[in-house]
Formats: C-alpha cells, sequence, structure tokens
C-alpha cells in the first residue's frame, strides 16, 4: 500500500449498491472505509468496516479517528444509504 493510495468512504456498505461500490472502489486500489449498520468485519487489510450510524456522532468519530490514525485523506465519499 503507498502513502497516496486514495481513501472512499462509503455508507449503506454491507449490501446492495454499497456493496457493490466497496468492490468497485476496491478493483480501483482505493482504501475503502464502509459503514452501516449491520457492518461485518472485512477480511480485506484495505477495508475498515465501521457499524453504526453515520447521523450517530460516535459512528462519524470512529470515522474520523481511523482517517486520523491511518494518516489517510479522504478522496471519495459515497453515500449508498437511504
Amino acid at each position: 500500500m503507498s502513502a497516496d493510495q486514495k481513501v472512499a468512504v462509503i455508507t449503506g456498505a454491507s449490501q446492495g449498491i454499497g456493496a457493490a461500490l466497496v468492490r468497485a472502489y476496491r478493483d480501483r486500489n482505493y482504501r475503502v472505509v464502509g459503514l452501516a449498520r449491520s457492518m461485518q468485519p472485512s477480511t480485506d487489510d484495505n477495508i475498515h468496516a465501521v457499524s453504526g450510524d453515520i447521523a450517530d456522532r460516535r459512528t462519524a468519530m470512529a470515522v474520523q479517528r481511523y482517517q486520523m490514525i491511518s494518516s489517510r485523506r479522504l478522496s471519495m465519499p459515497a453515500r449508498a444509504a437511504r
């Protein structure tokens, strides 16, 4: 993984369009932060799974902490959740 690898944050990432977006961004070598209320951990080291509702402040803070810890800048937010 290079230091300039782009990061996409995708809501609704556990199923449907959101899950398809996760796969599409990974196919393009993005690191992905996947959020969903029913998000399960991933075996892919380039997918950071966050279980929770993005409207909940704690969930948003978890994404922000990941970004700070990993020293990554957000490249592409994608909203697939309703």
